[in-house]
């Protein structure tokens, strides 16, 4: 990814802030991959959009995966909410959730912090112990094992979850 920067520029630079570089199987792509970070210090790449706070890397082994996997980062980049909760989010449970949601195959959990009391409600009822406390709060620590039974939704006394299919 890096070589492929320095040969092209900075074309994974592709929004105010956000820098997505990605391999394809001909660059030695293993296995399908992705990683994110938050960085304290932003970085400039040399584009219109620095300086970039956000990268999303990814490789794919395939090529219609990685064909599919940009499409899907791309429509979510779009969306302003996404990209401010995105920024909003404190920990890798909130980000993994927030990708969750890409995956039409997952379901997306919503937790609202602001009615989030940490009673442990949902971390008691869910059958598939997606949820954890963390600093008195729930997180969805697991989404991807989500049977859309609603217990949690249903139960939490302070209706701060909410199940998007």
């Amino acid at each position: 990814m890096i070589e492929t920067v320095k040969q092209l520029g900075p074309y994974s630079v592709i929004a105010p802030g956000i820098a997505l570089p990605h391999s394809r199987p001909e660059d030695g792509v293993v296995c399908n991959c992705m990683a994110l970070i938050k960085l304290k210090e932003p970085v400039n790449f040399g584009s219109h959009n620095d300086p970039v706070y956000i990268v999303i890397a990814f490789g794919a082994n395939e090529k219609e995966s990685h064909i599919t996997a940009l499409k899907e980062l791309a429509e979510s980049l779009q969306e302003n909410e996404f990209i401010e909760d995105l920024k909003k989010a404190t920990c890798k449970e909130e980000i993994i959730n927030l990708f969750s949601g890409c995956d039409e195959t997952m379901v997306k959990i919503i937790i609202n912090h602001e009615y989030c009391d940490g009673c442990g409600t949902c971390v008691r009822v869910c059958p598939n112990e997606i949820y954890e406390l963390v600093e008195m709060k729930s997180v969805a620590k697991h989404p991807e094992k989500c049977i859309v039974c609603r217990e949690c939704e249903l139960q939490c006394p302070n209706n701060a979850i909410t199940i998007e299919e």
